[in-house]
């Protein structure tokens, strides 16, 4: 039997959090998990896709750009944080690699931006996917511990509008 959706009238914030090895097949579990939760919590299969798009272009940096050069037998991690709200998915995707200026994170602006003939640097492609398909995307470059993505997904009513926050608006 189905388990029903959480209602926006938590009466606190739901939060899980793993820590897990950098490695792409259980970072492909978490995607799912996450995706699972997401579902639980009443997202529609639209955003669950886009969610899942996300998130796995955030693992895929944090796996390529953020895990450090390790030595053999030595285990590199990533920290991921889910919090539900009545409100919002928000999920955090925190590696421990190099310093990177926040700047790095710019990605294109849009897809014609991105395939302009004249780019010279075609990265940030997954940077330009995670702002297209979440409500909200923050970097965070932590001195000497690594990076911080921050994605939210604002949770629709059972009247399909978009819940909103005085900290988070959403233009729909």
């Amino acid at each position: 039997m189905p388990i029903p959706a959480l209602e926006p009238n938590l009466a606190d914030p739901l939060q899980f959090e793993i820590t897990c090895p950098a490695e792409v097949q259980v970072l492909s579990m978490v995607r799912r998990f996450i995706v699972g939760v997401a579902e639980e919590v009443g997202f529609d299969e639209d955003d669950l896709l886009k969610i899942e798009m996300a998130v796995d272009e955030a693992c895929s940096n944090a796996l390529i750009h953020g895990s450090p050069k390790k030595e053999p037998g030595e285990r590199v991690e990533v920290d991921i944080t889910i919090l539900i709200e009545p409100q919002m998915l928000t999920i955090q995707i925190r590696d421990h690699g190099t310093d990177r200026p926040v700047d790095q994170f710019k990605g294109a602006g849009t897809i014609l931006e991105y395939a302009a003939p004249d780019r010279s640097d075609y990265g940030g492609l997954g940077i330009l996917i995670m702002k297209q398909f979440m409500d909200e995307v923050e970097f965070l470059a932590i001195p000497e511990t690594g990076t911080m993505v921050t994605l939210r997904k604002m949770r629709k009513g059972a009247d399909g509008v978009l819940y909103q926050t005085e900290s988070s608006p959403v233009n729909p």
